[in-house]
């Protein structure tokens, strides 16, 4: 019997990680299409751009014009209309006419603005949808590692019952069971402290897609790792092409320099043309009445040099900051692409080493130690260290595939979209 029961142990040890039960699978894209909509973050800089949008047509807009309705050379002591032949009843219309230029420049700084803030949102976008698929990979890992942890304490409750049941009959020692039991104590730990880790992963997952922090997240299908073939100089010169971040900083480069004409402009005066009508009423002794009419110009004098340097001084600042932004970025995305890369390489290498060698040996490893545990060839704790280290393995093969799918997730956003 006890021969019967170590081989179920063992064929439950060996193929338990291609037994699991199938559950209903999550669709991580389709989450991740969800999350872009629904997201309050992506809502934020979306709104911000929208506002902006509109910006566009009032930074090129005239001023308002100015109405003024008077009076003039009124005698104070009769207030009398008809006494004084230059009492007037005065009304007229003014428009600030801004110096040739600074309305389209004003125009040009709202659009790249705006632009700017288009761009961002993709970005922000693609960022959201990066942590979207690594948390889903994070928690694929996490399910793996619960189920791999609960097969392997069913498999050691059947260990501790043959230890026990091999002591009783005068095979085995009381050290066999106590070791058996401290693994199946451990194990135990490291269940508790993962399902600790899947409730932190679900909950930044449902914060991510903006729904109930009560919503259950079943289980992810298990990605098939692909093989990366581009090489750097390709990517890099998509990136350049295709990451929104370089075109929102390009857009604020071109505002800063907007900006700096624009302060140019300031140096000259803008115009501003009055028009009024004076009517006057006839005395009473028949002499006057004679309407007038007025037109002026009249200039700001931009006398305040200070100011207009200092903002000259602050545009050149700010295109100077951009464009060293645009430099650490672009450097950044040359050596993440080239560190990706690198790490896609390693960790493929590892998953089909795994998968073809380490696996496969293990469990040969595991089915020869039974067989030699049955014919008392090896002790216990010899057959635990093997069946602990293909947990191991197992459980590392797994981590290895979400770790790729991290790293492939992290190049997209590198490159500023598909692959």
């Amino acid at each position: 019997m006890g021969k019967k029961l170590f081989g179920f142990v063992a064929m439950v040890w060996v193929l338990g990680v291609h037994s699991a039960v199938i559950a209903a699978e999550e669709n991580l894209e389709a989450l991740v299409t969800r999350a872009l909509e629904q997201n309050p973050a992506v809502a934020v800089v979306e709104s911000r751009w929208q506002m902006l949008q509109h910006r566009v047509a009032v930074a090129g807009a005239f001023d308002d014009p100015m109405l003024m309705v008077g009076v003039r050379s009124v005698p104070v002591d009769s207030f009398d209309f008809r006494r004084e032949p230059m009492t007037q009843k005065v009304i007229g219309i003014s428009q600030k006419i801004p110096y040739r230029g600074k309305r389209g420049t004003r125009t040009a700084v709202a659009k790249s603005e705006s632009e700017a803030a288009r761009w961002l949102l993709a970005e922000r976008k693609l960022e959201l949808a990066q942590m979207v698929r690594e948390t889903g990979y994070r928690l694929y890992a996490i399910d793996k590692s619960i189920e791999l942890t609960q097969q392997t304490l069913h498999l050691l409750d059947d260990l501790i019952v043959l230890a026990e049941t091999r002591y009783s009959v005068g095979n085995g020692s009381i050290q066999t069971i106590f070791s058996a039991q401290v693994q199946y104590s451990k194990m135990q730990e490291m269940l508790l402290k993962r399902q600790q880790q899947r409730k932190t992963l679900q909950a930044l997952f449902n914060e991510l897609l903006n729904r109930p922090q009560s919503t259950e997240i079943t289980t992810f299908p298990e990605p098939k790792p692909q093989p990366i073939t581009a090489v750097p100089d390709v990517l890099l010169q998509r990136a350049l092409l295709a990451r929104p971040l370089l075109h929102s900083l390009n857009a604020e480069y071109q505002a800063s320099l907007s900006s700096r004409q624009l302060a140019e402009l300031d140096y000259y005066p803008d115009v501003t043309l009055s028009i009024e009508y004076a009517q006057r009423d006839r005395l009473d002794s028949g002499m006057g009445g004679d309407d007038f009419f007025g037109l002026s110009l009249s200039f700001n004098l931009p006398v305040q040099r200070a100011r207009r340097r200092a903002a000259e001084h602050a545009a050149a600042a700010q295109s100077a900051m951009v464009t060293a932004q645009l430099h650490q970025v672009r450097n950044s995305i040359e050596g993440g692409i080239s560190r990706q890369l690198a790490d896609l390489e390693q960790r493929y290498g590892q998953i089909l080493l795994y998968r073809d060698a380490i696996l496969p040996q293990a469990e040969q490893s595991v089915e020869a130690s039974v067989a030699a545990f049955q014919v008392d060839k090896i002790d216990f704790s010899m057959l635990l260290d093997e069946q602990m280290a293909l947990f191991d393995y197992q459980a590392g093969y797994y981590q290895l595939v979400a770790d790729y799918q991290i790293s492939l997730a992290q190049l997209r956003t590198l490159v500023g979209g598909e692959l």
